[in-house]
C-alpha cells in the first residue's frame, strides 16, 4: 500500500503525473503513475519539478490506481467523498478537480446544495447524498480543527451548533433588510455568546434567530 511518493516529474499530462523515485545515476528510478485533481497547483508542475503527494492506493482485481495530493488534508476530503454512496475515485477527484478543497468543505458545512450543483461531476441527487452523508462530519472536525487550513465561513462560524440552514435562512433575511456581511457575522457572534438576551432556543429556529440577532444589532 503506497501512502506517500515523492521524487521527480517526469510527465504531467493534465490530471496524471508520473513522479520518477530512486537515483538515475544508478539506474534505479521507477516511474509511478498518479492520477491528481485537475487545478492550477497540479497542472503548473514542469518536468523535472520535485514534488511530494500524499497518495491513495485504490486497488480491484484487475487494476491498482494511485490518487495523489499535495496536502493531507486534501487526500481526507478525499476519502470522505469515497464514502459517500455512488461516488468512486474517479467521481471524488472529479468534484476535487472543480473546486478548491476550502471551498467545497465551505460548501457541504453549510450545506449549501445549490454551490455544490456549480461543481463539475455533482448532480442533484449527488449533492444531497454529500450533504445528508458528510455535512455533521467535516462539520465537527474543522471546530476540531483537524482540516487546518479549511475554516468554516462568517455566519456558519459565528454560532457553533446551530443548524446550517437556520443560519443561512437567518443571514438571508438580515442580508434582505440591507445589513452588511460583517454587521450580520458580528450579531449572531453577541447572539451565540448570550450578549443579545435572547428568550427561547433559536438553534433550530430561523425566525427566533432572527429576532435575537436583529436586537443584536
Amino acid at each position: 500500500m503506497i501512502g506517500y511518493i515523492a521524487g521527480r516529474v517526469a510527465e504531467n499530462s493534465g490530471g496524471r503525473i508520473i513522479i520518477c523515485v530512486g537515483n538515475p545515476d544508478s539506474g534505479g528510478e521507477i516511474g509511478y503513475s498518479v492520477n491528481v485533481p485537475q487545478r492550477e497547483v497540479y497542472e503548473s508542475l514542469q518536468s523535472g519539478a520535485r514534488v511530494s503527494l500524499f497518495v491513495h492506493t485504490h486497488v480491484r482485481e484487475d487494476v491498482l490506481d494511485l490518487f495523489g495530493f499535495k496536502t493531507k488534508e486534501e487526500k481526507e476530503i478525499f476519502h470522505a467523498l469515497l464514502s459517500v454512496s455512488g461516488i468512486g475515485p474517479k467521481g471524488a477527484l472529479n468534484v476535487l478537480s472543480g473546486a478548491e478543497p476550502a471551498e467545497l468543505v465551505s460548501a457541504i458545512v453549510d450545506e449549501d446544495k445549490d454551490a455544490l450543483l456549480r461543481m463539475p461531476g455533482i448532480g442533484k441527487k449527488t449533492a444531497e447524498r454529500i450533504v445528508v452523508e458528510l455535512a455533521g462530519l467535516l462539520k465537527r472536525r474543522v471546530e476540531a480543527g483537524l482540516l487546518s487550513g479549511v475554516r468554516q465561513s462568517g455566519a456558519q462560524s459565528a454560532v457553533a451548533g446551530v443548524d446550517a440552514l437556520v443560519i443561512r435562512e437567518a443571514g438571508e433575511a438580515l442580508a434582505g433588510l440591507g445589513y452588511s456581511e460583517r454587521e450580520i457575522k458580528e450579531a449572531l457572534e453577541r447572539v451565540a455568546a448570550g450578549g443579545a438576551g435572547t428568550a427561547g432556543d433559536f438553534r433550530h429556529n430561523s425566525e427566533s434567530l432572527l429576532k435575537a440577532a436583529l436586537r443584536a444589532l
